[in-house]
């Protein structure tokens, strides 16, 4: 069962809960069978994005298995074959794709966007610098759309505009993690990169999120329709990039954001009590 878990890439599910953001974000609703159907929608993209991870690994299995750490990947090392994980992303994938198809028709556009640009990206914008994150963060802010329509959720610029910042943030951040393993030899958009850009882009993106999110926690009608106190959430969008900024650049610990978050207790604590404040004001 694990070497299937490690091919789906199960532990890369936790990028498809920005699907639960514009309900969350709502406030207003707060009826069950909403959540209900967004799990479940979670579940169903989350297979349709394993199965674009392993069409991603058949393609690369060859670089992978001259790499240091990809090596291990169950393609990479055989230890599943090549036409046994070709039906497995086939079959979930497929399971997928049918849940929306009969169940959130009104979602099916964003999520057919999503499977075209990342089969797209697997063999063709990965290979170009600059535009592979780009497609990245798209596909962060087609999640949130995924979501808005299984929930019937209107999305705001707002959140928008944040989740695409801090897709960036995320996909620069893998970057530095590529090329401090040097993965660039394997990656030929990373031969576009050096650790000094990717460090210089960081250190604007932060800024600029942070800056985002204070406008957005001022902004009258943020007030208004949440809390007079909601800039208190400020502190913890604060400390989490510090947090995070100190484990990259103090203590070495590579550049993946969401491998630092599994692995961080500290980081955990500030991002769920982020989630306990802002959802306290905008709900109780």
């Amino acid at each position: 069962m694990k070497k299937y878990l490690k091919l789906l890439r199960v532990n890369q599910w936790i990028k498809n809960t920005f699907i639960f953001l514009p309900l969350f974000f709502d406030g207003t609703a707060v009826s069950l069978p909403k959540w209900m159907n967004l799990l479940i929608g979670f579940l169903a993209f989350s297979c349709i994005t394993s199965a674009i991870y392993v069409l991603n690994d058949i393609s690369d299995r060859d670089e992978d298995k001259n790499h240091p750490l990809k090596k291990y990947r169950p393609i990479a090392s055989e230890e599943i074959t090549l036409k046994h994980a070709g039906l497995i992303g086939i079959l979930i994938g497929f399971i997928g794709l049918i849940y929306f198809l009969i169940y959130e028709q009104d979602a099916l556009l964003p999520v057919l966007i999503y499977i075209s640009i990342m089969i797209l990206y697997c063999f063709l914008f990965r290979k170009i610098s600059i535009l592979d994150v780009l497609v990245i963060s798209i596909g962060f802010v087609l999640r949130l759309f995924v979501g808005g329509k299984i929930s019937g959720t209107p999305i705001s610029v707002w959140i928008i505009i944040m989740v695409f910042l801090l897709a960036l943030f995320i996909a620069f951040s893998k970057r530095r993690d590529d090329l401090i393993n040097g993965n660039s030899q394997f990656r030929k958009s990373l031969l576009d990169y050096n650790l000094s850009f990717i460090n210089t882009v960081i250190s604007i993106l932060v800024p600029i999120i942070i800056v985002t999110y204070i406008l957005y926690c001022t902004s009258d009608s943020n007030i208004l329709r949440v809390s007079e106190h909601i800039y208190l959430t400020t502190l913890f969008v604060i400390m989490g990039f510090l947090r995070y900024l100190q484990l990259v650049f103090v203590n070495n610990l590579g550049g993946d954001p969401v491998q630092i978050i599994y692995d961080d207790l500290a980081l955990k604590a500030i991002v769920l009590s982020w989630m306990a404040t802002f959802g306290y004001l905008l709900y109780l």
